[in-house]
């Protein structure tokens, strides 16, 4: 199987980069929508929720819920 960064949609990735990297580095939650190409050829579109929290050792750790959206789209 694939990883999933390389299934990624190319018209996506920078939007993607852009908004973990704010998300991260201001500590804000972020909600962004993008675009996979499963192996088999087809697209399907994800949902990114995420936020960082402080772990237990006072670290900041990145927490993302995904989802599979497509049948929203």
């Amino acid at each position: 199987k694939g990883h999933t960064a390389s299934m990624i949609y190319e018209d996506d990735l920078a939007m993607i980069q852009k908004e973990l990297h704010q998300g991260i580095h201001e500590k804000r939650n972020f909600m962004f929508e993008y675009r996979l190409i499963k192996p088999n050829g087809h697209m399907i579109w994800m949902l990114n929720i995420g936020k960082v929290l402080k772990n237990a050792q006072g670290e900041d750790e990145l927490y993302c819920f995904i989802s599979d959206i497509t049948e929203r789209k």
